[in-house]
C-alpha cells in the first residue's frame, strides 16, 4: 500500500496495472473509488465490488488436469494445495474434487495437502504421500503449482521412483523451465501474456475514457469501456500442456 501511495502521490500515474497484489486489494479498491484507474491480474483473493479483475479459470483449469489422469487410468490421485489464504488454492482443489465426483471417486483426505507455492512444500508433500502404506499411495500427483511440481518430481526421484512409470506428476502454471525438466512436465498453462496484453488494453481504455468510471451498471458491465465492454471479473482460458511427467505415452487412455 505505501507503494501505491508513493505512485499515485506523485501525480505522474494516469493509472495503475497491480499483478498479483494480495492484502493490497482493499487499497486498490479504495483508488477505484477515487476514479483511479486500477486493473488486477491474477489477484490471491476475490477483490471487491467493482474492481476491474483478470485471472484464469483455476477451477476449469484444474479439473482438467484431474480428469487427464483419471482418463490415463489414475484412481488414488493426490493434490498439493497452495496456500489456503489465497483463492486460487480453493479453486484449484474445487476442480480436484469436481474431476473426482464426475468419475465417482471419494474424495481421500489423506492425499490432499497444503503447499505453500514453492518447490520444498512440493518434495514435503510427496514425501508424506509416500510414507503412505502401499496400497494407499497415489499413482499420480496434481500439483496446484509447476514450483511445487518440481519439489514433487525430486521426492519421487530421491526415493528412486520413476516419475512416469511409478507416479505422474501435473503442475499448474507452465513456468519457462517447466517444459525442461527431466522429465518435462505435463502442466495447466496460464496465458501470462494475453493476460498482461487484456489488462494493458483495458487500462489505456480506462485512463481514456472521456466519462469516470464508477463501477458496474445494472447489466454487470463497465460504464465508460465502450471498446470492450466487458464484465468486472474476465477469466482467461488455461490449456492442458500433456508432456512427459504423467506417462501419457505409457498407459492406455480410458474413456
Amino acid at each position: 500500500s505505501d507503494v501505491i501511495d508513493r505512485i499515485v502521490g506523485t501525480r505522474l500515474a494516469a493509472g495503475l496495472l497491480a499483478v498479483f497484489p494480495g492484502p493490497s486489494a482493499k487499497h486498490l479498491a479504495e483508488l477505484h473509488s477515487r476514479e483511479f484507474p486500477v486493473v488486477l491480474i491474477d489477484d490471491q483473493g476475490i477483490p471487491p465490488e467493482g474492481t476491474l479483475w483478470i485471472s484464469v479459470d483455476n477451477r476449469l483449469g484444474a479439473y482438467e488436469a484431474t480428469r487427464h489422469l483419471l482418463r490415463l487410468g489414475h484412481r488414488r490421485i493426490a493434490h498439493i494445495q497452495g496456500p489456503l489464504k489465497y483463492q486460487v488454492s480453493h479453486d484449484r482443489y474445487q476442480g480436484y474434487c469436481d474431476a473426482l465426483k464426475e468419475a465417482g471417486i471419494s474424495l481421500d483426505p489423506t492425499l490432499v495437502l497444503e503447499g505453500n507455492f514453492m518447490p520444498q512444500t512440493g518434495r514435503t508433500c510427496t514425501n508424506a504421500f509416500l510414507d503412505l502404506p502401499v496400497e494407499k499411495r497415489p499413482t499420480a500427483i496434481f500439483a496446484g503449482s509447476d514450483f511445487m511440481a518440481y519439489g514433487a518430481i525430486a521426492a519421487v526421484q530421491q526415493r528412486g521412483l520413476l516419475v512416469t512409470e511409478d507416479i505422474a506428476v501435473v503442475g499448474f502454471d507452465d513456468n519457462p523451465s517447466s517444459a525442461h525438466m527431466e522429465p518435462a512436465l505435463t502442466t495447466v498453462r496460464q496465458p501470462f501474456y494475453e493476460m498482461g496484453r487484456r489488462a494493458t488494453e483495458i487500462l489505456l481504455t480506462l485512463v481514456d475514457a472521456p466519462r469516470p468510471v464508477n463501477g458496474p451498471n445494472h447489466n454487470g458491465r463497465i460504464s465508460g469501456v465502450s471498446m470492450f465492454d466487458e464484465p468486472v471479473r474476465i477469466k482467461m482460458p488455461t490449456s492442458l500442456i500433456v508432456r512427459a511427467s504423467c506417462g501419457a505415452s505409457r498407459r492406455v487412455t480410458v474413456e
